[in-house]
């Protein structure tokens, strides 16, 4: 499968790698990045981008990127956890209702057994309901305020006493995210500086310039078009003085 999506106002293709959910991530006729899909239980589906592919090598940015697209739900159909993860994601935000009770308070925090509240929606075969629902909250998990821990070898989500608080007695993940929004808007904004910048950089028609490294020693990617418009990306070595400057990322 082969998808073209519309963003950060740029056309952008995805298409599959291996059978873990990597995929490439490609605009215009040069940048290819690679990443994994995963699912954010506030933002949807996105692709953990860590790498870029220049000349048969792979170059690894400096932090990873978020690419953010409700259209690459289709893509998660490459095994059963993955097909449960983009399941259960649809099934929280039409409003899945946790009972407050459920939370046990543990040393300062208040814990929830996930697989005890998601018991009833098991269907006996693994990854259970409370498995997934735990790898998505680990997604956005923010210091002690929401976070997801083992506890004797089951998931658990934990909360601070101040959210715990505010928590109506019927609660939805959008109720968890408006107790966190201010952070999780900034980090995901965070995540999605790359993109922007390179759709800055397409619209002035200037040179994209990545600061990565290759097998640990920093690189720069620079990619300029010829006079035919066709990409040409290039990779300058540390030892030259294009790496003194304050480039993009």
């Amino acid at each position: 499968m082969q998808l073209q999506i519309e963003q950060y106002g740029l056309t952008w293709t995805v298409k599959p790698k291996d059978l873990d959910g990597t995929v490439y991530l490609k605009q215009g006729s040069g940048l290819v990045f690679c990443g994994l899909l995963r699912i954010n239980p506030f933002f949807g589906p996105y692709i953990d981008v860590n790498g870029l592919y220049c000349k048969n090598k792979i170059l690894t940015l400096r932090e990873h990127q978020h690419f953010f697209a409700q259209e690459l739900d289709v893509m998660f159909d490459y095994n059963t956890t993955a097909r449960r993860q983009i399941e259960w994601y649809k099934i929280l935000q039409r409003g899945y209702i946790f009972p407050k009770s459920m939370f046990k308070f543990d040393y300062g925090d208040w814990r929830m057994p996930l697989s005890t509240v998601l018991k009833h929606e098991s269907d006996g075969t693994t990854p259970t309901p409370g498995e997934v629902v735990y790898n998505m909250l680990d997604n956005i998990a923010h210091g002690s305020y929401i976070r997801v821990a083992l506890y004797r070898n089951r998931p658990n989500l934990y909360v601070t006493d101040k959210y715990y608080q505010q928590l109506p007695e019927n609660w939805t993940i959008h109720d968890l995210y408006k107790l966190d929004k201010e952070y999780q808007d900034s980090a995901k904004q965070i995540m999605e500086v790359l993109w922007h910048e390179i759709a800055e950089a397409r619209t002035n028609n200037e040179p994209i310039r990545l600061v990565t490294e290759y097998e640990v020693t920093p690189v720069l990617y620079l990619e300029t078009n010829n006079k035919y418009n066709i990409a040409l990306p290039t990779i300058l070595e540390k030892k030259r003085t294009y790496l003194t400057q304050d480039y993009v990322r």
